[in-house]
């Protein structure tokens, strides 16, 4: 028998099938697995594959024969238990396809969490890409990062927002007991505490300025 690795002629029975074949149910004869199956079994009355022809691959959704890689789109690495990776702008899932990443992202864990936004006009805020417009003094971003802020603006250490630049101003004292007598400069930051000075021989002059 051709399909028949081992047989036992007193009961004209096979013992063992070849490859691509599996026992009856009768348990004499050889019946052919699935165009799909490289080798398969029978479990329950019903035929299963063990291993995948070429061009085919195991799924988690169809336990018992194997899937056409045709139907793994926007993978670029195919394997007999599905994609193992994906295109840019999709995801793996677990059962080994590849699903599309959310709006305006290009590189994701899951439809949900984005890493990556597309190179220009959008930052990567808690997973998702946002217009850098709605971010608050953005003029423009690159890299999901905010990278440039209005006047008078600052980026975070995060890039992902514009902080008002605080000036720093400083009250400069001059102290002299004469006209021509050298002056005593003192500067200080401004810190809301009034300046008292107890001295009336002692001529204050203020000037105000910025750092």
């Amino acid at each position: 028998i051709d399909d028949c690795y081992d047989c036992e002629s007193e009961t004209n029975s096979c013992t063992k099938c070849r490859d691509g074949y599996y026992k009856a149910s009768d348990g004499k004869a050889c019946t052919k697995c699935d165009s799909s199956c490289l080798t398969c079994f029978l479990f329950n009355g019903l035929e299963r594959c063990i291993d995948c022809q070429v061009g085919y691959y195991r799924s988690v959704a169809q336990e018992r024969f194997c899937l056409s890689q045709d139907l793994l789109t926007n993978c670029t690495n195919k394997t007999n238990t599905g994609c193992s990776v994906c295109e840019n702008g999709f995801f793996l899932t677990d059962a080994k396809t590849c699903q599309k990443c959310g709006l305006n992202c290009i590189s994701c864990q899951n439809e949900k969490t984005c890493v990556k936004c597309k190179e220009e006009n959008y930052v990567l805020k808690e997973g998702v890409c946002v217009d850098y417009k709605t971010i608050q003094h953005c003029k423009e971003a690159k890299n999901s990062k905010c990278t440039s802020c209005d006047d008078g603006f600052e980026l975070s250490k995060t890039g992902l927002e514009c902080n008002e630049i605080v000036k720093d101003y400083t009250l400069t004292i001059a102290l002299s007991t004469s006209k021509s007598a050298p002056k005593a400069i003192i500067a200080a930051p401004i810190i809301n505490k009034t300046i008292s000075l107890k001295r009336e021989s002692f001529v204050p002059s203020f000037s105000l300025s910025t750092t």
